[in-house]
C-alpha cells in the first residue's frame, strides 16, 4: 500500500514530467543536431568534388610546408584518401551517416543539459520561496 501511494503521489509524478522533458530535449536536440551535421557534411563532400583539383593541389601545398615526418606521414595519407574520394566521384553517405549522428549526440546532450540546468534552477528558486523567512 505504501509503495504504491508512493508511485501515484504529485512529487513522484513531477519528477516522471521533468525526466520525460529532458528525454523530449533531447531528442530535439538530436534532430536538430543531426540535420546540420549531415547537410553541413553533405556540403563540404560536393564541394570538394567540384573543385578537386584546387582542393588537392592546396593539400600538397600545405604538406610541403610541414616539416615534422610523423605529421607529414598523416596528412600524406589524408591526401592520398582525398584523392580517392574524388576518383570516385560520388558522395561518401556512411561519413554523411557518421557526422549525422556525431551531431545528434552532442546537440542532444547540449540540449538535455539545459534542461536539467534549468529544472534546477527552478527548484532551488521554488524551495526557496517555499522556506518561511526568519525576522
Amino acid at each position: 500500500m505504501e509503495v504504491s501511494a508512493i508511485v501515484n503521489s504529485p512529487v513522484q509524478h513531477q519528477k516522471q514530467v521533468k525526466r520525460s522533458k529532458v528525454a523530449s530535449s533531447f531528442l530535439s536536440g538530436a534532430g536538430i543536431g543531426a540535420a546540420i551535421n549531415g547537410f553541413q557534411n553533405f556540403a563540404q563532400q560536393k564541394s570538394i568534388l567540384k573543385n578537386g583539383d584546387a582542393f588537392i593541389k592546396n593539400m600538397t601545398d600545405e604538406i610541403a610546408k610541414i616539416s615534422e615526418p610523423e605529421l607529414k606521414a598523416q596528412a600524406e595519407k589524408a591526401a592520398e584518401a582525398t584523392k580517392e574520394f574524388i576518383k570516385a566521384g560520388k558522395v561518401n553517405l556512411k561519413s554523411i551517416g557518421i557526422a549525422a549522428i556525431g551531431g545528434a549526440l552532442l546537440f542532444g546532450t547540449v540540449f538535455a543539459g539545459v534542461e536539467i540546468i534549468s529544472n534546477a534552477i527552478k527548484n532551488r528558486k521554488a524551495n526557496k520561496s517555499a522556506q518561511p523567512k526568519q525576522v
